[in-house]
């Protein structure tokens, strides 16, 4: 279902055209161990920056962060401190003010909310 919307120009009700820039989407065990090192690499990307929150970087932004690490790969950890997360405006521009202009790509660990 969320195929539908990755990479997209997509019809809105509100009578305008919406692209979604978001390139890649995997959801599935063993993906950290897996191929996201493997994305990484081949993407060819230096500066990231990783999103969670409390609970998300528990679950698996630790291990994130430690394959980035183990793998030489530059990255900026934001975590949100707020829990559970609102993504409101706050929450949009704390994580605005952390991303710089050499971010190319931003890695978010958690729910539908991150």
């Amino acid at each position: 279902m969320i195929e539908n919307y990755i990479a997209k120009e997509i019809d809105c009700a509100c009578g305008r055209k919406h692209t979604s820039r978001v390139e890649t989407i995997v959801i599935k065990r063993g993906v950290i161990d897996n191929e996201f090192v493997k994305y990484i690499k081949d993407g060819a990307f230096k500066k990231l920056i990783v999103v969670c929150d409390k609970k998300s970087y528990a679950a698996a932004g630790e291990r994130v962060c430690a394959a980035l690490e183990n793998a030489g790969v530059a990255y900026r950890l934001h975590r949100f401190s707020e829990q559970p997360l609102t993504p409101n405006e706050h929450a949009i521009g704390n994580l605005a003010m952390d991303i710089t202009p050499d971010i190319d790509l931003i890695v978010a660990v958690g729910s539908g909310t991150v």
